[in-house]
């Protein structure tokens, strides 16, 4: 007999089923409050985002223009990327709005609009830090 059948011919089927559900549904819950949350309010920030863009706004788009919002519908938006040119973008394309303080930029989480990322060293470029700084090289 397999050692997988008989732990099932021992456990003889006696307890509460719910009981042996518990580990999945823990399971699911966790997945929902990491995973699945986290992108629905995301998404609900982005869509509050695309319906407040106004004439005038600075934007970032998917691809990574930037530009100014010359005139927009429910579908496009056309951006002036430089002088004389103009591109049209789908809305639902603009990643987040530059440089208006009612709107969330859409910074990573912790950051305030204007500081440094964490982890970047700042002073001079020609200083040495940490270990190679003791190490003398």
């Amino acid at each position: 007999m397999q050692p997988f059948a008989a732990a099932l011919m021992m456990a003889g089927g006696s307890g509460n089923p719910l009981v042996s559900f518990a580990p999945i549904l823990a399971m699911l819950a966790i997945m929902y409050f990491l995973l699945l949350r986290p992108q629905q309010k995301e998404a609900r920030r982005h869509q509050e985002m695309l319906a407040a863009l106004k004439k005038g706004d600075e934007v970032v788009t998917v691809g990574g223009l930037y530009g100014k919002i010359l005139a927009l519908n429910e579908e496009r938006v056309s951006l002036r990327v430089d002088e004389g040119v103009r591109v049209e973008v789908e809305r639902a394309k603009i990643m987040r709005v530059v440089g208006r303080p009612d709107l969330p930029a859409g910074d990573k989480a912790g950051e305030k609009p204007g500081e440094k990322p964490a982890g970047k060293a700042g002073g001079k470029g020609g200083e040495k830090s940490g270990a190679r700084a003791a190490a003398g090289s």
